[in-house]
């Protein structure tokens, strides 16, 4: 199983985004916290808030339902389909993940996360169209964090570490609190033989379970056949978070 999806849960956030401050206490590992804020917008007139809210508590089957409604009710909307996209995605129903990304971007032919959302779909399946799918929706938008984390960590799945490098230090540009580029950081020290890494505790500092920084690393070692390795930092990663699919 591929635990570095879980990566792909978290989005670029808009000062629009009524749940974004729900978003940024999960991100920072505040999951009592983000609980109760989410639990706050399970009963918000938009459907489409519902149904994040109630993806936020890890109950996908209401947040699927959720999104039907908010598809009835916005038929036109092009985003509501990508985040749909992303939960189906997120419960390994990848066709129908590409199905909602494709209406999205027949709604909106620049809506760059519905490219980023095609090209997450073409990272699984070791498609090295996901680079271009995830440089072009930096170009649509060039404060895309996540397009241009998934560029970092598909450098270094492919054996680039220098590119990795670069990648990960654009996102990093872009936010210092950048979780999956300073999970590259920390991979590419690994890689190196390094038994510690100071990106481990820069992690850290921004979230003390992130355990996905640690998944990343363990998918990356047993790519290169460092079983043994690879299978010790899934375990840490299971260890600070058991529910880690």
């Amino acid at each position: 199983m591929k635990f570095w999806g879980i990566f792909l849960v978290f989005v670029t956030i808009t000062p629009a985004d009524p749940l974004a401050s729900c978003r940024d206490l999960e991100r920072h590992g505040k999951r009592s916290e983000s609980r109760a804020c989410f639990q706050k917008f399970t009963g918000d007139r938009n459907p489409a808030n519902r149904a994040e809210a109630f993806w936020g508590l890890g109950d996908t089957a209401s947040a699927a339902k959720q999104f039907e409604i908010a598809l009835k009710q916005q038929p036109g909307d092009a985003d509501v389909r990508v985040r749909f996209g992303r939960l189906l995605f997120e419960g390994l129903n990848s066709a129908d993940a590409e199905k909602l990304f494709d209406e999205a971007l027949k709604l909106d032919p620049k809506n760059a996360n519905a490219l980023l959302g095609m090209a997450i779909l073409a990272s699984e399946g070791f498609d090295q169209k996901a680079v271009e799918l995830a440089e072009q929706a930096l170009a649509l938008d060039p404060n895309l964090l996540e397009a241009q984390e998934l560029l970092a960590k598909l450098a270094l799945e492919d054996s680039n570490e220098a590119k990795a490098i670069v990648e990960a230090e654009k996102a990093l540009k872009m936010s210092p609190a950048a979780l999956d580029a300073m999970a590259v950081r920390m991979t590419v020290d690994f890689l190196n033989n390094k038994t510690s890494s100071e990106w481990e505790s820069k992690i850290k500092g921004v979230n003390p379970t992130y355990a996905p920084a640690w998944a990343f690393a363990g998918h990356i070692l047993v790519l290169n056949r460092r079983y043994e390795e690879g299978i010790a930092h899934y375990q840490t990663a299971l260890k600070l978070d058991p529910t880690l699919q």
